[in-house]
């Protein structure tokens, strides 16, 4: 009886160290979209003319509780020339905070920004939206609600003849196997932010649906271009939603 308090401890001391280890009770801070959509801010951010080809800079980041971002400091750096690029990329991110048993918590993260400048040419050479001038851009990285901007950001369609969003997204969309195998149909609803050269970013679905359809969705939203919002005379941000209402064909139904 007189080790019982000994094994308490123990199994204490056991249970204390597996949350502080970052296991199943921990979730650190993320950011929206994860890896997909840091690379796209990353290949659509301006770098400088005298950095090499390839590069990565690792930047500490404090996250608060509400997800906002607190303090970023370059870690580690390949070249000093990346370096402000890469806090610019930090900047425009949004977070999903820690999460310690469920909690909302402050956290911090070491987060890897690899820089290909081949990549990011090719993902300028895509955009069909043109910047003449850096003084036209708001630096700030405010997110304007819709009501405050003057001009709206319209969608930049690949090709002509659709009406919106959802039937670009409906109209290429390709059915998952699992989708179909179990009939799975009903909503997927998205929100993203269009940065101010036309790209969006922070893309991340809001209503899930599963069985490989949110991917499917995401993947063609990701694609689109905007011309951006405008508040005044800048090109600003500002935040977009989208839903698609996925409907299985009859033919596809009766396979199953």
């Amino acid at each position: 009886m007189k080790r019982a308090p000994i094994f308490i401890v123990c199994v204490l001391y056991c249970l204390v160290g597996v949350t502080q280890s970052g296991s199943l009770d921990y979730f650190p801070p993320k950011n929206y979209g994860g890896k997909e959509q840091l690379k796209k801010i990353v290949d659509n951010e301006v770098i400088g003319e005298d950095a090499p080809k390839k590069g990565k800079i690792h930047v500490q980041i404090s996250i608060d509780e509400n997800g906002k971002l607190v303090s970023k400091v370059i870690f580690k750096s390949s070249h000093s020339s990346f370096n402000a690029a890469a806090l610019r990329v930090v900047d425009k991110l949004l977070w999903h905070p820690a999460y310690m048993m469920g909690t909302p918590v402050g956290g911090e993260l070491l987060l890897a920004i690899p820089f290909n400048k081949k990549q990011s040419t090719q993902a300028k050479e895509q955009n069909p939206v043109t910047v003449n001038s850096i003084h036209l851009v708001d630096t700030s990285n405010t997110i304007y609600l819709q009501k405050d901007l003057d001009s709206l950001p319209e969608v930049i369609y690949p090709q002509m003849g659709y009406s919106n969003i959802s039937d670009f997204v409906l109209r290429n969309f390709e059915f998952p196997e699992t989708a179909i195998k179990y009939s799975v149909q009903g909503k997927v609803a998205v929100e993203f932010v269009v940065e101010p050269r036309g790209y969006l970013s922070n893309l991340r679905v809001v209503n899930q649906l599963g069985a490989g359809c949110d991917i499917e969705v995401v993947k063609w939203i990701n694609q689109l271009y905007f011309s951006p919002a405008m508040k005044d005379g800048k090109l600003v941000r500002t935040t977009m939603k989208a839903e698609v209402l996925i409907r299985m064909p009859q033919a596809l139904l009766q396979v199953h």
